[in-house]
């Protein structure tokens, strides 16, 4: 299979030059910074938008997809775990998920081919799929990495090439034995900016160009990823950009509008981060973005969650700021605690949920929001983030109300993108911390 999947990449970019991109500064990019404005993959602006479901159908899309990314996470953790290469490779942050839920546009090649991205700051490898997405051979700047470069060599057990002029081919096996490969290369990149920059040039960046598929796993994305965590092969990385931020709408209950006026900042002078709402970050094998959870509260009462629970085992636990995923996800050892409490707290009959995942529902009206329990993360430094009722339980059904925090299916814990509706999230990689800054509305401005 492998020899096979080498002979047709190789066959499939004849016309493609293999030679490494030529270095190239994009300081002005972090010292400037740029804009770009994001669409929830629900949203009637979005090109997944699917109409034919309706607003409760996406929310329970949304929950699988959560549960899919944090099993993405683990799958990337075991990998890690009995990696033998030092430092660990980059191979395993190919596994694609089913799709996050915020998505950019992007342009790769000359002349520019529009692509479309889901952000993800759990992931480190850019890439995107190929036919009939993209087409390297219209593209007069597209190469192909060298088997004998850095970066491919950077991709470990999953590179399948031999020789050091032969393309970077690398093979991902997953689960079930089912697979997908492509190849490594390198393209001209640009975004579409906020409404004041029509087209954002960022130079020549290395990339993951996924032409291969034999694979019916439940987490394959179908379009691409803008990787942003502090893996050498993300998107920031490889611009140079030290702090970048970004505030999601507030996904109204029994609405369509799904955050379609969220944004994300770039740059020294365009992030918007609050050094007083800053925690530090907590240094993890998959570079992913990890805080210190002193503790939870439910209506100022701490929940008995046991000691070290969200500590980080090598590539194991922890708990991650993770915009890739919807709602947030608490391991079962801080989970039962905090659910338990939670029930204790409701004061209202519960029913069942409309599907397993969701542990926590009762009947009523938005009205009833003002009387469910105020939750709140305590993070390192005293950093607190007090969740907004409307994203601690939210409609899934009409009428029926259910905790939109899920029980994580492994040992990741994760605060998801809708618990962060309404907050600046920074990421300062220079002074090493995130920061969480309440605003009333995103709306693509700063308060």
């Amino acid at each position: 299979m492998a020899s096979s999947i080498l002979l047709f990449a190789i066959l499939f970019l004849t016309y493609c030059s293999t030679f490494l991109p030529s270095s190239k500064s994009h300081s002005i990019l972090n010292n400037d910074g740029f804009i770009i404005n994001l669409v929830h993959r629900d949203s009637p602006q979005s090109p997944l938008h699917n109409q034919h479901i309706n607003h409760y159908e996406s929310l329970t899309a949304s929950v699988h997809r959560s549960i899919l990314h944090a099993k993405r996470l683990s799958m990337l953790a075991r990998v890690r775990a009995t990696s033998q290469t030092n430092p660990p490779d980059a191979s395993t942050n190919l596994i694609h998920d089913k799709g996050t839920e915020y998505i950019a546009s992007y342009y790769i090649g000359t002349p520019p081919t529009r692509v479309y991205a889901f952000v993800d700051t759990a992931s480190e490898i850019i890439w995107t799929k190929g036919l009939p997405i993209l087409n390297p051979s219209n593209s007069t700047t597209f190469q192909t990495l060298p088997c004998g470069s850095k970066s491919c060599q950077q991709l470990g057990g999953d590179k399948i090439c031999r020789y050091g002029d032969q393309p970077c081919i690398y093979q991902i096996t997953y689960d079930n034995n089912s697979t997908s490969a492509g190849v490594f290369s390198s393209d001209e990149f640009a975004l579409d900016g906020s409404s004041n920059q029509s087209v954002i040039n960022v130079g020549k960046l290395v990339f993951g160009y996924n032409n291969i598929s034999n694979t019916n796993l439940e987490l394959t994305n179908e379009n691409g990823t803008l990787a942003l965590n502090r893996g050498q092969h993300s998107f920031i990385s490889q611009l140079g950009i030290k702090k970048f931020s970004h505030c999601w709408d507030m996904q109204t209950n029994g609405s369509k509008n799904n955050g379609s006026k969220s944004v994300m900042y770039f740059g020294e002078n365009k992030a918007k981060i609050y050094l007083e709402d800053l925690t530090p970050l907590l240094e993890g094998k998959l570079q992913n973005y990890y805080v210190q959870v002193d503790g939870i509260t439910i209506n100022e009462n701490e929940v008995p969650i046991p000691k070290g629970a969200f500590n980080i085992a090598g590539s194991r636990g922890g708990f991650i700021v993770d915009c890739g995923t919807t709602f947030t996800m608490l391991k079962n050892e801080a989970y039962e605690p905090f659910l338990n409490m939670l029930r204790e707290n409701l004061n209202k009959p519960i029913i069942p949920g409309p599907i397993p995942e969701l542990d926590l529902c009762y009947k009523g009206t938005i009205k009833d929001l003002d009387s469910v329990p105020e939750v709140t993360f305590r993070f390192s430094r005293g950093v607190k983030v007090k969740l907004l009722k409307e994203v601690t339980f939210m409609e899934f059904q009409k009428g029926l109300w259910c905790l939109a925090i899920v029980r994580s299916p492994n040992n990741v814990s994760m605060l998801g993108n809708f618990q962060m509706s309404n907050y600046w999230v920074g990421y300062d990689l220079e002074a090493n911390g995130v920061s969480f800054t309440y605003q009333q509305s995103c709306s693509g401005k700063v308060n």
